[in-house]
């Protein structure tokens, strides 16, 4: 026997019928929001950290017990320290330019960087470094949190010379940055002639890509150097051998590029390699 719903089981099925629809439109109306807004962690504009860290529990590391570290040990991770040269930032969260040198929160430990005054920029909350950008080549950077260090090293013996990176951050994510530690190594070569380069990276309208990762090598003795754009999408180089051959190339995780390299001999300073995002 068919049972025939009244008219105030009608009404009530309408309303429940309306209701379940309008909580599924707003729940993709709030997915497509974020996404837009960039919240979706497949749509973060920075890239991730170039390394992965290497965790010491309860370890307050300095640059000297890196560089005592055997090299057949951590696959090898910190090889190309040498030398027991550290920048101590000790503050909780530094924020801005610092010299390498002692003055303020700043604490050098051997031998000063060659040549001029040289800075380092740097950006971090109380869960670790979100970018830093230096004058000086970057072989660790020891993230202490709490009672235990997170190094992040670019002293593997084929990893590329560094001065900067991105979104060095644990995970998981915990709190109490205490300070920062920065190894690094001294210029190369400082005698020889060299040269700057640098360009921007835009996406099809125009507008930078900050965060962009510029990869130069030197296909003559396989050095490379890498850099990030700053927020407005530029990048600059420096401290190059001139009378050689360079591959410059460009990524992102967020962006493709058709046409993501540039090559040439530098004889001197070359600046307009630009970038342009696929749409």
């Amino acid at each position: 026997m068919t049972k025939i719903m009244t008219f105030p089981q009608i009404a009530l099925y309408k309303f429940f019928t309306s209701l379940v629809l309008l909580i599924c439109v707003g729940v993709m109306a709030i997915s497509s929001a974020a996404q837009v807004a960039g919240l979706s962690k497949s749509d973060d504009l920075a890239p991730e950290a170039a390394v992965a860290p290497i965790f010491f529990s309860h370890a307050n590391l300095t640059c000297a017990d890196l560089n005592a570290i055997p090299n057949d040990q951590y696959g090898g991770a910190f090889t190309k320290i040498v030398d027991d040269d550290q920048l101590k930032l000790d503050s909780g969260t530094p924020n801005g330019t610092y010299p390498f040198a002692n003055i303020g929160i700043a604490q050098i430990k051997g031998n000063p960087p060659a040549g001029p005054t040289r800075t380092v920029t740097i950006s971090s909350t109380i869960n670790g470094v979100t970018s830093f950008n230096s004058q000086v080549q970057i072989l660790a950077v020891n993230v202490k949190i709490s009672n235990d260090s997170y190094v992040y090293s670019y002293a593997y013996p084929n990893s590329p010379v560094t001065y900067s990176d991105t979104d060095l951050v644990p995970i998981p994510l915990v709190q109490g940055l205490s300070h920062v530690t920065f190894c690094y190594g001294l210029a190369a070569n400082p005698s020889a002639a060299q040269a700057s380069i640098g360009g921007r990276v835009v996406n099809s309208f125009g507008y930078g890509i900050g965060g962009a990762r510029i990869t130069v090598t030197n296909t003559g003795d396989g050095t490379t150097n890498m850099v990030l754009t700053n927020p407005f999408g530029y990048y600059a180089v420096a401290d190059l051998p001139v009378g050689e051959f360079y591959f410059v190339t460009v990524s992102h995780k967020r962006y493709a590029f058709a046409d993501n390299t540039r090559t040439f001999t530098l004889d001197q300073d070359l600046g307009g390699l630009d970038f342009i995002a696929n749409p």
